[in-house]
């Protein structure tokens, strides 16, 4: 039959006639189709044709389903009976009451013997095997009748006929919730309206983005008509983030308005139950300098135990990173770790888990920005903020820097300074844009820490660190210092009694 469309060049389309010939068509699903294919296969292995050429392709399908069918019926009836040599006049009778669900449906035999049925006799209103009305339809013969199977398509005319009009839409869609914990499902209905003049049989497509959700076939929708489908959208693998819903339904042959058959909806916010965490605790003094990295790994709230936690920096703004360590929770998720970068500088610092076979992995990434003060002090500042322009100056003693985020997201900036450099704490003033600013002093071992949160946007951030300090010297300074005031007494002294 293919040789048929390609040799018309598609020219056929719409043709409709009368077939009682075997199809692909699922007409009794897990039966037909699978006989069908096994069918095709056996008949390219052994059929040739007069000069012993194989011919793939071209089995005989018109005796296929008949002589199968009525082969089986045979059988059967030979095992009722029982017994064996049976006379034909005893088995005609038996056959004659075959009345079976067969490859083509339910059947049983008219009174000329005939399975098919082609003179429309009397089994074809009783619902048992009759032939098939089928149609060319894009390239395959599409069965239009009995026309309320689930395989049967609907019936349509040639676009070119005057006042037929196929046309196909999708006028709504909704998801149900809106913003969902990956894992949960997600359902989305999908509302489609025939607003052509014809009946129409076709596909909804559901995506999330351009990830397919699910397909549906819609069949026989009928002039004005409306039907809405229902897709469960699975998220459990899904990672977090805002999607898009998108409903398609196929162009029907001869439409010729496509772009309604397409409805976008959202965004639909996939949250991940999987939170990391990671802060960091810088020491303040330069040699020797630290960071403690702390943290935690948590589903739905409760600490995952045991899992490995990736620690890494960048000192490349992301392009390129270094591995830390591998930390692993413990029973309640938190991991630790100490980290001794090899400089100051402008650092990246992330926490990644990979995941497992319920969840995607998930990562969280940091600023770090540590700058030395007179050869003995470190200033370090953390935030989940872009920090850039870190300064300290002397004149004014002020910490400054810029924090940048995305608008309408919560950012933070921690600053640690050693206790030594600062006479009295409440004198730190703190500036965002200009304006004074609330924060917040935790006080560790040797050091203060100052914490401010704001809206993010693109924020000019300035510490007023009311620094009033007598020097102080690392201990291998104090030697020689004590040798030179020394030996400068000794020298005063001498002159003194000389005189």
């Amino acid at each position: 039959m293919q040789e048929f469309w390609d040799t018309a060049d598609g020219k056929c389309e719409y043709e409709t006639f009368l077939a009682s010939v075997g199809t692909a068509t699922p007409i009794v699903l897990g039966l037909t189709d699978i006989l069908w294919d096994e069918y095709k296969q056996k008949s390219d292995d052994i059929l040739t044709d007069w000069y012993g050429t194989p011919t793939p392709g071209s089995y005989p399908v018109y005796a296929f389903w008949g002589v199968y069918d009525a082969l089986i019926a045979l059988d059967e009836t030979i095992e009722t009976y029982g017994s064996w040599p049976i006379l034909a006049s005893e088995l005609i009778p038996l056959i004659e009451q075959t009345d079976r669900v067969c490859t083509l449906g339910e059947f049983r035999y008219t009174e000329f013997h005939d399975v098919f049925c082609n003179e429309l006799g009397s089994t074809w209103t009783r619902g048992y095997v009759r032939p098939l009305v089928v149609q060319w339809l894009g390239g395959r013969m599409e069965i239009v009748f009995p026309s309320d199977k689930p395989y049967a398509e609907s019936l349509r005319l040639p676009p070119w006929m005057p006042g037929v009009e196929y046309d196909i839409a999708v006028i709504n869609v909704t998801a149900s919730p809106t913003e969902v914990v990956a894992g949960n499902p997600v359902y989305i209905n999908a509302t489609v309206r025939n607003e052509g003049n014809q009946t129409g049989t076709f596909d909804v497509s559901a995506y999330w983005d351009d990830s397919l959700i699910g397909k549906s076939r819609v069949t026989s929708l009928v002039p004005s008509e409306e039907r809405t489908i229902v897709f469960s959208w699975n998220t459990s693998m899904v990672p977090e983030g805002e999607y898009t819903i998108k409903a398609v339904a196929s162009t029907v042959l001869g439409e010729k308005e496509t772009e309604d058959n397409t409805y976008v909806y959202g965004p639909v916010t996939v949250i991940s139950p999987i939170r990391i965490t990671i802060s960091l605790s810088s020491s303040t003094s330069y040699f020797g300098f630290k960071i403690e990295i702390n943290g935690s790994l948590t589903c739905d709230g409760v600490g995952l135990s045991g899992a490995s936690v990736l620690l890494s920096y960048s000192v490349t703004g992301g392009a390129s990173w270094n591995d830390i360590t591998l930390a692993f929770t413990a029973s309640d998720g938190v991991y630790s770790a100490v980290w001794m970068p090899s400089a100051t500088g402008n650092y990246l610092v992330k926490a990644t888990w990979s995941g497992n076979a319920t969840y995607l992995g998930t990562t969280t990434t940091i600023n770090l920005a540590v700058i030395p003060f007179g050869e003995q002090y470190v200033f370090s500042v953390e935030s989940n903020s872009t920090i850039s322009g870190v300064a300290f100056n002397t004149t004014d003693w002020t910490l400054s820097c810029t924090a940048t985020g995305p608008s309408g997201t919560k950012g933070y900036v921690k600053v640690t300074v050693a206790k030594s450099l600062v006479e009295n704490i409440t004198n730190i003033r703190v500036y965002i844009d200009g304006n004074q600013t609330k924060y917040t002093i935790t006080s560790t071992d040797d050091s203060w820490l100052l914490t401010l949160s704001y809206m993010h946007s693109t924020h000019q951030v300035v510490v007023d660190l009311d620094i009033k300090i007598i020097p102080e010297f690392p201990s291998f300074v104090i030697l020689p210092l004590f040798m030179i005031a020394t030996l400068l007494a000794v020298i005063a002294y001498r002159r003194k009694h000389s005189m």
